[in-house]
């Protein structure tokens, strides 16, 4: 099991937060910056995503799909934390 750890920059594009090649046991995610980041597919929109305020954290279990995050306006970081499986 292994564990890996980044710090991602998420724009108004959608950013790749956890890749498709990541099996993981557990997802854990940290929106640390300044406003909301909205999750989801590549196709990921401020009105389609999963919304997750600044401070937030969210825990996914068995991910086997890339995670895509954006913004509504500038830029902000979400903090990724991957345990394999």
């Amino acid at each position: 099991m292994g564990i890996s750890t980044r710090q991602v920059t998420v724009t108004t594009s959608p950013t790749i937060l956890v890749d498709n090649t990541a099996e993981a046991e557990e997802v854990h995610l940290h929106a640390a910056g300044g406003q909301a980041v909205y999750l989801g597919a590549a196709d990921v929109t401020g009105s389609t995503g999963f919304k997750m305020d600044s401070g937030e954290k969210l825990t996914l279990q068995s991910k086997n799909n890339p995670i895509y995050g954006v913004t509504d306006t500038g830029s902000t970081v979400v903090q990724v934390l991957v345990i394999g499986l």
